[in-house]
């Protein structure tokens, strides 16, 4: 058996919601704020109630169907006695129609929860539910490639893009819901009464749709997307204001983790999720704590000369239970739980003291994370790590990505500057995927561009772009007495390609899979020997990159996998070890798309398919991601 492992971001502006933290109302445009009589009213009650024992009360909303445990007293005393004097206030100038809307306008209400801690708010959202109206369902929104519009065209733009955003939604929802702003890039609609999952559902398709169309700000067309989270307060899966907030996150990170631009419903397997994914982080932790990380070196090749000019280190995970734990998998862990720092340091350290034994025309590479490029030390700590292992700093290549340069507050030259007076190589990683990255070959100094996997696949096929993209990336870096590496190259026509272009050096799956450190030695013995290339010698035919969660049928299980590109006649899975060529599946692509296929060939979490019949790629497009199980219960375990 196969093993397997997955994972456990004008007109009225919509209102501002922080609903996990205390901060500044941004964007109440047309709220009146609390009144002056309620602040009085907690003012002058709060030295009576403070005085109070504090008591663990749960208060059951039967109506709403909410329940909020383990609220002080004091505080639900105050909070429920401004709340009265407001809603008193308030309710005469509520007209007969918005009651009957079951209280989804409550501006001024939702201006008054802004101020409150989470237990507050989740208390008042209880109140304001069971006062004007039950809260039945809860959209939660997380703009997609909106962090790239800010730092790529300025705060500004951004804060304009977001208003065009709030007028669109509230158009979307009309009067069936009130829209929120939580925040940043964050919304939040709230839906009375209890509406059927086919309209929720039909609700969210409309909503990302009409948010994924292009935006014109100040002369920039704008192309972002939306992912959806969804929870429904019906008695089954959410109790209280506080669950149904926890719920929707989930649903949303799940939305996200799927490939974005997608709507997920909260399902109990999503604490499933989230109770792994805690899991990985305290064993990642124990891991780095008793050695129990490795590191791979993947070659990276001289094109002209046909020989190993250095390697990139990659950290790999063995888990003593689970079996290898993919990166991708543990790295984004790494860096929510600030484990990065650690890792990426004993990277760094491993990979200098392995290298300082070979030759020395042979460099290493080591990814450097934007948090610990942020680190005032990390200077500090290369210059550590090069004079314990005896490396020469010039051997030593940081692969830096171009997110470094997106925090104002981080003074980039500088490191920039007390990097290369320790005298270390510089790379930058991933070039041409992320945002307008030409200041910054200006400005920094580095010494190699990278050109990521996602422009080398497929540039030899007829048709493609990506050959053009390569040949301006070289003359560029040419023009600034820099090298290039071709990443991701896996079939002999790509590497002819890029030799043509003028790449300097290549790396991927053509020279070989990442090797430990013995078979690096062992390749090494003849570094001045040419290395000759493995791998097929047509590109595929074309594929389209895509990242959906889909289920892998065998042998009476159900395999969560990640497909990461597919054609009409197969794709590339990610999640599944040592998967046997000849191994026959059933593949659940999406809701009533099933299709069998064959591996055809396995190199560690990557599984090449075969579909027994070709698909339709614009049906897949249409299809919604398969509803199947997630995380690693027993019975998805190697």
């Amino acid at each position: 058996m196969f093993g397997q492992k997955t994972s456990p971001q004008e007109t009225a502006e919509a209102p501002t919601i922080h609903r996990r933290t205390q901060g500044a109302v941004e964007g109440l445009s047309g709220i009146n704020p609390i009144s002056a009589v309620s602040l009085l009213a907690i003012c002058a009650l709060w030295p009576i109630v403070i005085g109070v024992r504090t008591l663990a009360l749960t208060i059951t909303v039967v109506a709403g169907g909410f329940a909020l445990n383990d609220v002080s007293l004091p505080l639900v005393m105050a909070i429920l006695v401004s709340i009265v004097i407001d809603i008193l206030i308030y309710l005469p100038s509520v007209s007969t129609r918005a009651r009957q809307l079951a209280g989804v306008r409550f501006p001024r209400m939702l201006a008054w929860v802004v101020c409150l801690s989470s237990a507050a708010y989740s208390f008042a959202l209880l109140s304001i539910s069971h006062t004007l109206g039950p809260v039945g369902e809860l959209f939660l929104l997380d703009l997609d490639r909106f962090k790239q519009v800010n730092d790529t065209l300025g705060h500004p733009i951004g804060d304009a893009l977001l208003k065009q955003v709030s007028e669109r939604l509230k158009r979307t929802i009309g009067d069936s819901g009130e829209v929120g702003r939580l925040g940043g890039d964050e919304f939040q609609v709230v839906l009375p009464g209890i509406i059927s999952e086919e309209r929720l559902a039909d609700i969210a398709r409309s909503v990302i749709v009409n948010l994924s169309h292009p935006y014109m700000v100040e002369g920039n067309q704008i192309v972002i997307g939306a992912s959806v989270g969804i929870a429904i307060a019906d008695g089954r899966h959410a109790s209280g204001a506080e669950t149904l907030i926890r719920n929707a996150d989930l649903a949303l990170y799940s939305a996200k983790e799927n490939g974005r631009g997608i709507w997920k419903f909260y399902s109990e397997d999503m604490h499933k999720v989230a109770h792994e994914r805690r899991a990985l982080e305290g064993e990642l932790r124990a891991a780095l704590q008793a050695g129990g990380m490795s590191i791979a070196y993947q070659p990276v090749v001289n094109v002209a000369t046909e020989t190993i000019s250095g390697f990139e280190a990659l950290a790999r995970w063995e888990h003593p239970a689970r079996g290898p734990i993919s990166p991708g998998v543990f790295v984004p862990i790494a860096e929510e739980s600030g484990l990065i720092m650690q890792l990426g340091e004993w990277v760094l350290r491993t990979a200098c003291a392995d290298a300082a034994a070979w030759p020395r025309q042979v460099r290493i590479a080591v990814n450097v994370s934007p948090m610990q490029f942020a680190d005032p030390a990390f200077p500090a700590i290369v210059l550590n790590a090069l004079a314990q292992s005896g490396l020469e700093p010039e051997r030593l290549e940081l692969e830096i990505t171009e997110s470094v340069f997106l925090d104002d507050k981080l003074d980039a030259a500088r490191i920039f500057e007390r990097l290369k007076a320790i005298g270390v190589r510089l790379a930058l990683d991933d070039f041409g995927t992320g945002y307008s990255a030409l200041g910054y070959l200006r400005t920094a100094p580095f010494d190699k561009i990278k050109i990521d996997q996602s422009f080398v696949r497929g540039a030899a096929q007829s048709g493609s772009a990506n050959s053009a993209i390569i040949r301006s990336i070289v003359s560029l870096a040419e023009a600034l007495n820099m090298e290039t590496t071709a990443e991701g190259a896996e079939t002999i026509d790509e590497l002819e390609l890029i030799r043509s272009l003028g790449c300097s050096h290549v790396q991927g799956y053509i020279y070989g899979k990442p090797l430990g450190l013995k078979e690096a030695n062992e390749r090494l013995t003849g570094v001045d020997s040419h290395v000759e290339p493995i791998g097929h010698k047509h590109s595929r035919e074309t594929r389209y990159k895509v990242l959906r969660t889909i289920g892998i049928h065998h042998d009476g299980y159900c395999y969560p996998a990640r497909i990461k590109n597919i054609s009409p006649g197969g794709a590339l899975i990610e999640g599944l070890w040592d998967v046997p060529p000849g191994t026959e599946f059933e593949v659940a692509l999406g809701v009533n798309l099933k299709v069998r296929a064959v591996a055809r060939w396995s190199v560690e979490d990557c599984t090449g398919l075969q579909f027994e019949l070709p698909i339709s790629l614009e049906k897949f497009r249409r299809s919604s991601p398969p509803q199947i199980s997630t995380g690693l219960p027993e019975l998805l375990r190697a």
